[in-house]
């Protein structure tokens, strides 16, 4: 019997492998719960899967997966090193690559069939996908009628949110009716589905062309991404092709080679830097058009290009002798448009020198429009992104001097809000250096650069510094520290200024103190926190006037007529047992109560898989400690879907806890009761005095008072540390016992004892 068993058994098995058995990390397949992948392995079930087996099936990627770790494509030859795996490209119906990259993807593609689609995918829709350090070979002696789609990401299909950096090389010889090469897709599926918005393309596309002969209308396409419509997209790949031999037919053909996309109907937002250098030898001279532009190769009447520019260089040479119409162009090789309306442009950025459409097929007298040439300079230091910023969405990553890092504008959707430009304008009636327009990131910048500040405080009066206003008379800067939050002209003038310093008793590691400034004038109103670090507990803080904010260690003053020093004082907190077996007063601490369930949503918002966590599980703090919190939702930490709130006592009113980009975490400091922390929707507000059931019997102290909370009625004293009785009440619920004089009470509640130290 045990071999009859198995044997059926090795049958069932060989059923299923023959039926392509789905091994995936899990899933089903359907739009809303896609196969789940999350290995190579899983990527190589995808891959030798048979024709059309998933041909109407969803995906997901679920993690970054590198096909062959430890092997690097390197853009210098030879660019592979090792002996990689190599991939075999796939069909599929939809892939969402989940904003994950997938690395190491290594093809070497020889072609045998009518219609040939190379890529990590051959065919598909694909999306938030990106493909790093990955190398894709094309070695193809085409036959007549064979069309070759060749990308990076996808050879035919449609690709939004994805982006490509690798190697791809092309060696194609043979009759050509349709060769398209793309550093994301070679060709869309149809006409209408060409688009592709927010994608990229980097590292190196090398294609040869040899002994090419174009059929009857046949067309060679070469592009950085390789669409008709684009938008929010740009290529730096260097893009080289070289070409021997080629002929068109006697109906025509056509060469298209372009930085971003062949032959356009609308472009927005895109942009090439990648140098394109294109040559030729034994070119027939009845070549009929031949496109090489840095934004596209070809335009025409319904062309539109709104919001574009090029840096990069375009270069075409062995096309001199053509009788056809050849055309090179930083921004349009060929427009293409008849006599009538030209392509329409509007604030498209080329570098001033090089010639922005290479030719007008047409030889049209109307002039085209919104075309800017501007200094190469202009481009990195920021002007250029200002002036596509609100109308392109463009950015530039700026030191803070103004000075340019990544030397281009780059798209606000692949840098951040934190790289917008913003144009200031600087003036003064008195100094003389000071005027002039500068560029400035949405985060803390110099106004001045270094060494022209420091010069002009070498002649300043005594007490004084740069105060600048802008048109409405306001100060927005004191200094040469800034933060541009809108384009604005300033004006700079000589003040009385004053500092604010900080000391931190009795070591810097026993706490932190943050100011809204440190150099203000007489009357400006200044605000700074006080936070204890672990193991100690806030004592008082010295140094002005100060008044006690609502938040805990948030305190205010008034500036006066002199520089001010800030002097926190701590107490490092005793370590020992928190309680005493023997009965006695307990070290006091305070408690974290994380609601459970008990969350504030509406209909936007819910509570599945919705969790509050405490920072390594810690739920008790000494005076003046902290909490950090943070929640997950589905397992995923996230931040910003939802609002976290706290308060200090059970009935107490509840107060938004702020996010910290930099812990990325939600933190409550300084902590002088217990904290409870309720989460909320985005738009949801808790109710006023919120009711939170007590637990058990506790106290904390506040200025001038303790104040208790039961959960039943409970006989409570307050009891100086000389002994004496200072108050005794039956507690059901909250009372404040007030009046008290400052010093250390001992407060009985039933059985439960606490040690509580009360300021004035």
């Amino acid at each position: 019997m045990k071999k009859i068993f198995t044997l059926i058994a090795l049958l069932m098995m060989a059923t299923w492998v023959g039926w392509g058995q789905e091994t995936f990390s899990g899933g089903t397949g359907t739009e809303n719960d896609p196969y789940q992948i999350s290995s190579a392995e899983d990527l190589k079930t995808l891959a030798s899967s048979t024709e059309n087996q998933y041909t109407s099936k969803y995906f997901i990627l679920t993690q970054d997966i590198d096909l062959n770790p430890g092997i690097t494509f390197s853009e210098e030859e030879p660019y592979v090193s090792g002996t990689p795996e190599e991939w075999t490209p796939c069909s599929v119906y939809s892939f969402n690559g989940n904003n994950h990259t997938i690395s190491g993807v290594y093809v070497k593609y020889e072609n045998t069939e009518k219609k040939s689609s190379v890529g990590l995918f051959s065919e598909g829709s694909i999306k938030n996908l990106n493909v790093a350090n990955s190398y894709i070979e094309v070695n193809s002696n085409i036959e007549a009628g064979i069309q070759m789609y060749i990308g990076g990401i996808v050879g035919s299909g449609i690709a939004t949110y994805c982006s490509f950096d690798g190697i791809i090389n092309a060696n194609i010889e043979g009759t050509v009716s349709e060769l398209n090469i793309g550093g994301i897709y070679g060709a869309g599926y149809s006409a209408s589905s060409y688009e592709t918005e927010h994608c990229h393309t980097a590292g190196k596309i090398n294609v040869s062309l040899k002994d090419i002969q174009l059929t009857e209308l046949g067309a060679c396409h070469i592009g950085g991404i390789g669409a008709e419509v684009a938008s929010l997209s740009y290529n730096a790949a260097e893009i080289t092709v070289n070409i021997d031999g080629m002929k068109p037919s006697s109906f025509g053909g056509f060469l298209w080679v372009s930085g971003v996309a062949t032959k356009p109907s609308a472009m927005t937002s895109c942009y090439n830097t990648g140098n394109i250098t294109v040559t030729g030898t034994n070119i027939s001279e009845s070549m009929p058009m031949v496109g090489i532009g840095g934004i596209t190769s070809s335009g025409g009447a319904n062309s539109i290009i709104n919001y574009c520019y090029n840096t990069g260089t375009v270069n075409a040479s062995g096309f001199e002798k053509l009788t056809g119409n050849v055309g090179v162009g930083s921004i349009i090789g060929l427009n293409q448009a008849q006599k009538g309306p030209n392509p329409t442009l509007e604030d498209v950025y080329y570098v001033k020198g090089t010639t922005a459409i290479g030719k007008n097929v047409f030889d049209n007298t109307g002039s085209i429009e919104g075309l800017i040439s501007k200094e190469e300079n202009k481009f990195k230091s920021g002007e250029i992104a200002h002036a596509l910023r609100d109308k392109g969405g463009y950015g530039q990553n700026l030191d803070e001097y103004g000075n340019a890092i990544d030397e281009t504008p780059v798209l606000l959707c692949f840098a951040g809000d934190e790289q917008k430009v913003y144009k200031l304008t600087l003036k003064s009636n008195d100094i003389t250096t000071i005027s002039g327009n500068i560029y400035r990131n949405a985060e803390p910048a110099k106004l001045l650069q270094e060494d022209v500040y420091n010069k002009l405080m070498e002649t300043a009066e005594e007490g004084k510094d740069l105060i600048w206003k802008n048109t409405k008379g306001d100060v927005v800067a004191i200094g040469n520290d800034y933060t541009p939050s809108t384009d604005e002209k300033l004006t700079a003038e000589w003040g009385d200024v004053y500092t604010i310093t900080t000391e931190v008793e009795p070591t810097a590691e026993a706490g932190i103190v943050e100011v809204s400034k440190k150099k203000a004038q007489e009357g400006d109103e200044i605000s700074f926190t006080v936070t204890a670090n672990e193991g100690y507990e806030f004592v008082s803080v010295t140094g002005a006037t100060f008044t006690q904010g609502e938040e805990a260690g948030s305190y205010t003053f008034t500036m006066p007529a002199e520089d001010v020093t800030i002097t926190a004082t701590f107490k490092k907190i005793e370590t020992g047992d928190d309680d005493d077996d023997e009965g006695g007063i307990s070290t006091k601490r305070y408690q974290l109560f994380l609601a459970d369930r008990d969350f504030y949503l509406n209909d936007k918002y819910d509570a599945e898989g919705l969790v509050l966590f405490s920072r390594h599980d810690k739920r008790y703090a000494e005076v003046g400690g902290s909490f950090t919190v943070y929640y997950e939702k589905d397992g995923e930490v996230n931040a910003g879907d939802y609002r976290i709130f706290w308060s200090k006592s059970a009935n107490g009113e509840y107060k938004e806890v702020k996010f910290d980009e930099v812990s990325g975490f939600y933190q409550i400091r300084n902590v002088q009761s217990d904290v409870y922390v309720k989460i909320y929707g985005m738009d949801g507000f808790p109710v006023a005095n919120e009711s939170i059931e007590a637990q058990e019997a506790r106290a904390y102290a506040q200025a001038n008072k303790i104040v208790v909370i039961t959960p039943e009625p409970t006989e409570v004293q307050i009891i100086s540390m000389a002994g004496a009785v200072v108050a005794t009440a039956q507690v059901a619920g909250q009372q404040e016992f007030a009046n008290l004089t400052e010093g250390v009470y001992i407060v009985r509640m039933g059985e439960s004892v606490v040690k509580l130290q009360v300021r004035n």
